[in-house]
């Protein structure tokens, strides 16, 4: 008889808890968010008696949840859902360290990174290096890492750095043989062509990835350093889809993967649905009602992608790009091309599509995203910036301006 453990998986959720993008005929969002997803994680681990739950990184960070909690909202949600460990994402700095800390002391709750290097600020009490989940008496075990593209240029990090990934990984592979771990994962927010490299470098059985909102529809196999064969995988991003494995204990081989379509479930959560509602009060009562309430339809949408093959402006980005200079009364306005997310759909449009326009970063003073920066440059320094920022990603546009 095969002794089954399912293990289900999720990443860059970013917070979008409630459902969202274009109106349906019926007046509903198009993407049901955690209310379909939670249905169907729960029918599954009703099904499989043995089973783990594992979040890639980057729960936070994306939409009004997180803005009126920093965080602690998104937490309680996986905590509903029975997630068993999270890496730690880089998102999840956004409001910076301290809040990050405060959120995870609330809710005590740890995350997973062993590549965070080791510093003075309390966030290293609540950030483990590894679970050990013992299931038909074997040792599960989990390691945790952490991108480290953010270790110099994101201002909300400081004062925590990663170090190097695939080193500290090889080094952790040698601990779990010493701990006599059955089966051995890497709970990973690096993105999946680093996963493929991390898989090459180790001998981990299955990496379960996040942070470049990958969808793996068939599971990735790659050669690992004792010729074996690593697994990868990836589950999308926003709760659109739920990442099933199923593992066979016996032998300690993978039986089946595949990601299943929160759209095509047509089930909720009524649980799920009271927990939103109470949730829905909170942010209301800080924001307005920025689901609900329409403050502008519009009869065609306005895409988040560049109209022609070869065009860099992008019509999102130049509506942001202008309000700014709107608003600051500015001579030139420009913004980063990718911090862009979804578009704005045809139809009613609420201050929350508005939101997700550019959703992520946070500003500690008024708790809404990004913050605007009015400097005083020369337009030459300005031209020769734009012109070296575009000579990098050559025809790929990587700002958006205005004026």
């Amino acid at each position: 008889m095969i002794d089954t453990l399912l293990i289900l998986h999720l990443n860059d959720s970013h917070s979008r808890i409630f459902p969202f993008g274009p109106w349906t005929n019926d007046n509903k969002r198009f993407y049901p968010s955690v209310i379909r997803f939670a249905y169907i994680t729960d029918s599954l681990k009703s099904l499989y008696p043995k089973h783990l739950f594992f979040h890639a990184g980057d729960y936070s960070s994306g939409d009004f949840p997180f803005n009126t909690s920093v965080g602690k909202i998104d937490l309680k949600i996986l905590k509903l859902l029975g997630v068993s460990a999270i890496a730690l994402g880089n998102h999840e700095f956004d409001a910076g360290p301290d809040s990050l800390y405060n959120a995870l002391l609330s809710e005590n709750i740890y995350l997973l990174s062993a590549n965070m290097d080791t510093t003075s600020h309390p966030l290293k009490t609540r950030i483990r290096p590894y679970e050990i989940f013992n299931i038909s008496s074997k040792k599960i075990c989990v390691l945790g890492l952490t991108t480290t593209e953010f270790n110099d240029i994101n201002p909300y990090q400081k004062p925590i750095k990663f170090k190097d990934p695939i080193q500290i990984a090889q080094i952790y592979q040698d601990t779990f043989n010493n701990l006599n771990c059955y089966l051995k994962i890497i709970l990973s927010h690096l993105g999946a062509y680093v996963d493929t490299l991390l898989a090459k470098s180790t001998n981990y059985h299955l990496i379960i990835g996040g942070h470049s909102h990958t969808r793996i529809d068939t599971i990735w196999k790659v050669k690992n350093s004792n010729n074996d064969t690593t697994y990868i995988v990836q589950a999308y991003e926003h709760f659109k889809v739920v990442g099933k494995i199923l593992w066979n204990l016996t032998n300690n081989k993978l039986i089946d993967y595949k990601l299943i379509d929160v759209l095509n479930s047509p089930n909720i959560s009524q649980y799920m649905i009271d927990t939103l509602n109470n949730i829905k009060s909170q942010i209301y009562a800080r924001f307005g009602n920025v689901y609900d309430d329409s403050i502008k339809s519009l009869d065609n949408p306005i895409s988040n992608s560049p109209d022609s093959i070869g065009c860099l402006d992008i019509p999102t980005g130049n509506l942001v790009a202008d309000a700014m200079r709107f608003q600051t009364n500015a001579d030139f306005a420009v913004i980063e091309t990718d911090v862009l997310v979804y578009p704005l759909y045809k139809g009613k449009v609420t201050s929350d599509d508005i939101f997700q326009v550019m959703p992520y970063g946070f500003d500690n003073q008024n708790a809404y995203n990004s913050r605007i920066y009015k400097i005083t440059m020369k337009g030459s320094d300005m031209y020769n910036v734009l012109g070296f920022a575009q000579l990098i990603r050559g025809s790929v546009p990587i700002v958006q301006v205005s004026g």
